[in-house]
């Protein structure tokens, strides 16, 4: 996680880790990055002993509105990518690929 922060250091104002915990092969973590425009990325991945993975990025602006979120969250059954899927800020919800820290990132910063 830290080399993918600092891949993007140069956006990052602050980042907090506000969870982490590890067991043999699964983790819980949770963290929120400040970019420098004050948008804020929210962070929580978990990883279960079983393998299943469940996630949420939710990045908003400096006025805490919803840019996007991507989410595993057990919902929008009809959507192709279940349980994948993206919250967009004009309240629709669309397919998604399963995504990693890097890619979020990728995206907000092409962003600002």
């Amino acid at each position: 996680m830290l080399k993918v922060l600092n891949k993007y250091s140069d956006f990052i104002k602050t980042y907090d880790i506000v969870k982490y915990n590890v067991a043999g092969s699964s983790y819980e973590l949770g963290f929120i990055i400040v970019f420098y425009n004050m948008s804020e990325l929210h962070v929580s991945d978990y990883v279960f002993l079983n393998g299943d993975r469940k996630y949420t990025f939710h990045f908003q602006n400096r006025f805490s509105e919803l840019i996007f979120r991507y989410d595993t969250a057990p919902h929008y059954k009809e959507l192709a990518t279940y349980p994948y899927h993206k919250h967009l800020k004009d309240g629709n919800v669309i397919e998604s690929n399963i995504m990693y820290l890097d890619e979020v990132l990728q995206e907000i910063v092409l962003s600002l």
